[in-house]
Parts: C-alpha cells; structure tokens; sequence
C-alpha cells in the first residue's frame, strides 16, 4: 500500500461528512467505505496492514487515497504518527465558532436521548467542556501541525463557507488536493449527519404529518418537530461565557492561519 496522500482531521460537528460524501465520489480519490478509520488514534495498534485493508485498492492503484476521521486533529499522537505515515501528506481540517460547534456537538447527543443534562452545564463540569467545547478549540492543535508540516501542507476550510459557498468551497478543496477541479458532485448543497433535536414518537409523527402538509421550516413546524430549542441555539449568557473561553483560542488561530476572525469575537445580545 503506498502512503496515504490526503487527511481531512476533524473536529467532528464541522461538515466533516458532507466533505466525505462528496470527495469520494471523486474519479481520482480512493476512500474507505465509511467516514472514519481511527487509526492514527484508536487502532493504531492493530498495524499497517489492517490500514491498508481500510481501502480497496485493486484495479484502483493510480487514484489518491483520503483517510476522512474526523477526530485525529484531537488527539494529540495523530499528527505524529500522520507525519510518520507520509511527512509530504496534504491535511485539511475544518474552523467553525467554538460556541456553535459545541453546541451542534451537545445535540447530536441529546438527540438520542442519552443526555439530561443543559447545554450551559458546558462551562461547569470537566468533562462537558473536554466533550463540546475542547474539540473546537485548536490553537494548540494548529501550532503542533505547523511544527510537522509546512503551511502550505494545510488547508483550513471554513464552515460557514460550506454552508453560503459550498461550491467555491469544494473547488478549493480539490484544487488543494491536485486533482480535478472540475468535477463536482450533485450532492454539494445537501445537508448531511445535521444535529436536529431530540426527537421523540409523537414529536417525529408530528413533524411527519408537517412534512405533508407542506409546513416546511415554519415556526409552527418547528414547534410540533421538537426543533423550536435546536433553531433557537444556545441563550445569549452562555454563549457570551463560552465566547470568553474561546478568546485566546480564537486569536491564536488568526496568528498561526494569518486569518480574519474577528466576526467569531462578537457577542450575543439577549433575545438576538
């Protein structure tokens, strides 16, 4: 197997499946049948072989393979062991507002229903900030890339880009990676593994029947759908006390990436 070319890193909540379904329709990318190998971080142990089993390369020799996981910009070993792999990789990883992202993140989980506890309990238990708030917070991680690999070997891709530009956003993407800007897949525009609310029997019967009835994204749909507090976001205070946290992050990152994020710094008015 030869080395793995092109590393999207994470953080997971950042349109990091929507990158994996349309770049592995790419006539020049091999991938792994789902989103996320894990084995920089989790099954690192289980050697290179068991990585080389990951993609199905026979016949397909000449295309260039994209391992997709979501959380290797995470984890702390994963750049290195990256870096061991193929020192020459191209590596993309996603920014998105660390209050935004934290609070997508804390969805995606109460969504299922394993979750009773408030979103602004983010700021008060270890383990809550560690979860929603840490993965988005990568100064530190960025500045340990950039002691590895060149800044031309990392291509930082804007999250609400992909939600007002998606195409420009994905062309960038390919041009990055070297291949084939032109080939765009229909799917650029569709929203995929989005956070939702927690979705109860009544709650999803209800939002069925809207579907229907052609309610669409009304408030009144929202509210039978369960969606009201999801579309709402998180209140102004909490998200003011994550923003404080995420300052030094945020700034951090402007240095490293030589970006404008003063956008990120603003705060939220009560009842905005």
């Amino acid at each position: 197997m030869k080395p793995v070319e092109i590393f999207h890193l994470g953080p997971p909540k950042t349109a990091t499946t929507w990158l994996y379904n349309n770049l592995r329709t790419h006539p020049d990318i091999l991938t792994s049948p789902r989103d996320s190998i894990h084995y920089f971080d989790i099954h690192y142990h289980l050697g290179r072989d068991w990585y080389a089993s990951q993609f199905e390369t026979s016949g397909r020799e000449n295309r260039k393979l994209f391992d997709p996981t979501y959380s290797y910009i995470c984890c702390e070993r994963a750049p290195k062991r990256i870096y061991k792999e193929n020192p020459s990789a191209k590596l993309m990883f996603s920014l998105r507002h660390p209050a935004d992202r934290a609070f997508s993140h804390y969805w995606h989980m109460k969504k299922t229903g394993q979750l009773t506890f408030p979103f602004s309990d983010i700021l008060n238990h270890y383990d809550f900030f560690c979860l929603w708030l840490g993965f988005g917070l990568l100064g530190q991680r960025v500045e340990e890339l950039l002691e590895l690999f060149s800044r031309e070997q990392l291509h930082p891709i804007m999250y609400d880009d992909i939600s007002t530009r998606p195409r420009e956003t994905f062309r960038s993407v390919l041009q990055f990676c070297g291949i084939d800007e032109f080939h765009l897949p229909d799917a650029l525009e569709a929203k995929v593994n989005v956070a939702g609310s927690r979705r109860f029997l009544p709650q999803r019967a209800a939002g069925k029947i809207g579907r229907i009835l052609g309610m669409g994204d009304t408030p009144v749909f929202a509210a039978l759908s369960g969606k009201t507090e999801y579309l709402r976001g998180p209140d102004a205070e909490t998200y003011n006390r994550i923003l404080a946290a995420s300052i030094a992050d945020i700034e951090h990152l402007e240095k490293l990436l030589s970006l404008d994020l003063s956008h990120w710094k603003v705060e939220r008015k009560a009842g905005g």
